[in-house]
């Protein structure tokens, strides 16, 4: 499989774990489920939403009392990074956030959902790391092609003047040579 394909399973495996914005199938959910945004919040979060919701996400964690409510901050905060609507969507920040509510609660009721959800975006931040690495190394490919035909250009330019130059010495060998015989 490309890697155009892996990155696009990844996004349609991605895209459907968030679909729902929550962590466990809504309908199917324990009591006390830790949701990646809660209930009915999933649809109404607009583009200019997010910064201020980060903002006291970030600012709540700092006053949180209990690893509890700690973990789940994280969390939300996590769906809020990998919310569709996001105009800026920051995956790497998000697998932080996955990573901390992991430390704090390895054995929560979602931990599985979350573990696979890191596992996925570990995965996609790699493939796109390994995307940017392989365009950067395509680009420097083109350059180094682009350089390699000027040469060539270069040296064929060069190698038909060396030719000329042997053709003139050469028609000049073939008068000397003449004058000699007539000398002689």
């Amino acid at each position: 499989m490309s890697k155009r394909g892996i990155l696009l399973l990844l996004g349609i495996t991605c895209s459907l774990i968030l679909a729902g914005c929550v962590s466990v199938i809504e309908g199917h959910s324990p009591a006390g489920a830790t949701y990646l945004l809660p209930p009915g919040q999933c649809e109404d979060i607009q583009p200019a939403d997010f910064p201020a919701r980060l903002k006291d996400l970030e600012e709540d964690i700092g006053k949180a009392k209990t690893e509890t409510r700690l973990a789940r901050l994280h969390l939300r905060r996590a769906g809020l990074l990998l919310h569709r609507a996001n105009p800026s969507p920051d995956y790497e920040q998000a697998l932080k956030e996955l990573q901390a509510y992991l430390s704090l609660e390895p054995e929560g009721d979602t931990s599985c959902e979350v573990r696979n959800l890191a596992a996925l975006l570990s995965l996609f931040l790699d493939a796109r790391k390994a995307q940017v690495k392989a365009e950067a190394r395509a680009e420097q490919l083109h350059k180094d092609v682009e350089g390699l035909t000027r040469e060539k250009a270069r040296l064929e330019k060069e190698l038909a003047e060396v030719r000329e130059s042997l053709r003139k010495l050469q028609r000049l060998d073939l008068q000397m040579e003449e004058k000699r015989r007539q000398i002689q």
